[in-house]
């Protein structure tokens, strides 16, 4: 049978014959499929694997000697096929992933500010009256930072950096309710929305009321003086306050110290919290703000930061800001990142096992299994608990996608 098989591949080689490879390939399909279908795991790609087999067995016909073992030599070359099959689905997996979250990126914000707007002056409110003052001018005012750092008696890039702080701590307050924005989003939102046209006689009545002493109504008449009281009392309240800030200026900057301390101290430990952050990138953040913590990016992937050298990990931005952080090795592609030392509260990381991962977390609501023909790669994706996907080689974590968008819808 063997020498018949090279007889048959000679055939086809001398004479391009098509009933001698017919031949072979009724002899031989169910072994080169049999094999594909056990490395590549999937019926279809299973079928594409057998055809590459049998095309590469066509375009290698001539230079097979007469002592090959064409079983054997089907066997290698379905192997090799499948392994390249396999690396380039899960290439392409990636690809597909990578577009899903850049086409994310462009999802509209129209209802942002509907969740903002009965929220904002509230949040104003929480400023400081320098922050405050700032983000008026620039927000409310459309002013640039030129005219905005002149009305403060400031440099620009110390107006500028005032801003990102009030902008930083609105978005934080709108965060603590339930509605989870990114700086850029939400300066947009409050530039465009926060200042809308009045009722046409509405400017000439205050005016005459004002400078003109025209009557009001009771009603406006208690506003004036109960604001007129709260302002007062506003005023004694920060006299007050900077005396006694001066009184414990000392001990506040002794504590400030300890503080940080303890922060650098705890700079390498990464604690992942599903849905909200890694270490300390933190949901929503903006290009800017991650890279303030975790320096320039390595390199840029489409909208993802990557950082392979130093972290082992690469945060995807959107117009939401910060959404979504690959940790380690989670593409099958990334064999030579180095570890990502991140851990869950749970203490689930690099090296958990499938078995400690499920303990944690319980049965997944996806998974996804291959074998590259050196190691078996599965995926457990939690959607429901946490946004988690856990990317396992032989059995051990190497990777993982923390992704923060669910809780910010």
């Amino acid at each position: 049978m063997m020498s018949d098989d090279m007889a048959l591949v000679q055939e086809f080689a001398r004479n391009n014959s098509e009933q001698a490879f017919a031949t072979l390939v009724s002899r031989h399909v169910n072994l080169v499929y049999s094999v594909a279908l056990r490395r590549v795991g999937e019926p279809h790609l299973a079928e594409d694997v057998t055809q590459g087999v049998f095309i590469i067995l066509a375009k290698k016909a001539k230079s097979l000697g007469p002592k090959t073992i064409l079983p054997a030599w089907l066997c290698r070359t379905a192997r090799y096929v499948s392994s390249h099959a396999i690396r380039t689905q899960q290439r392409r997996h990636a690809r597909e992933q990578e577009a899903h979250m850049q086409s994310m990126t462009n999802e509209p914000d129209a209802d942002a500010w509907s969740q903002i707007a009965p929220m904002l002056d509230e949040a104003l409110g929480s400023l400081t009256q320098p922050e405050h003052d700032a983000v008026v001018l620039r927000f409310f005012g459309g002013k640039p930072f030129a005219e905005v750092s002149a009305a403060i008696g400031t440099s620009e890039e110390a107006a500028r950096m005032r801003v990102a702080r009030a902008v930083e701590k609105l978005r934080k307050f709108f965060c603590r309710r339930g509605v989870g924005v990114s700086v850029a989003v939400l300066s947009g939102v409050i530039t465009a929305n926060s200042v809308g046209a009045t009722p046409a006689a509405l400017a000439s009545a205050a005016t005459a009321s004002a400078v003109q002493g025209t009557v009001v109504s009771t009603g406006i008449s208690t506003l004036v003086q109960s604001a007129m009281k709260t302002m007062t009392w506003l005023k004694m309240k920060l006299a007050i306050g900077i005396g006694v800030t001066a009184l414990i200026a000392g001990t506040a900057l002794v504590a400030v110290a300890s503080k940080q301390g303890a922060q650098n101290h705890q700079q390498d430990s990464l604690l992942i919290v599903p849905q909200v952050s890694v270490g300390k990138v933190v949901r929503g953040m903006t290009t800017n703000e991650v890279e303030a913590v975790l320096g320039k990016p390595d390199k840029w992937r489409g909208s993802i930061m990557v950082y392979d050298k130093e972290f082992a990990m690469s945060v995807v931005q959107s117009g939401k800001g910060a959404w979504v952080v690959f940790c380690g090795n989670q593409m099958f592609a990334e064999s030579s990142l180095k570890k990502f030392n991140g851990r869950t509260k749970e203490g689930i990381g690099a090296g958990s096992s499938k078995a400690e991962v499920m303990k944690a977390f319980g049965q997944p609501d996806a998974t996804q299994a291959t074998n590259d023909g050196h190691s078996l790669w599965e995926q457990l994706e939690y959607m429901n608990n946490g946004a988690l996907t856990f990317t396992f080689q032989n059995d051990k974590v190497v990777g993982m996608i923390v992704r923060f968008d669910l809780a910010a819808k």
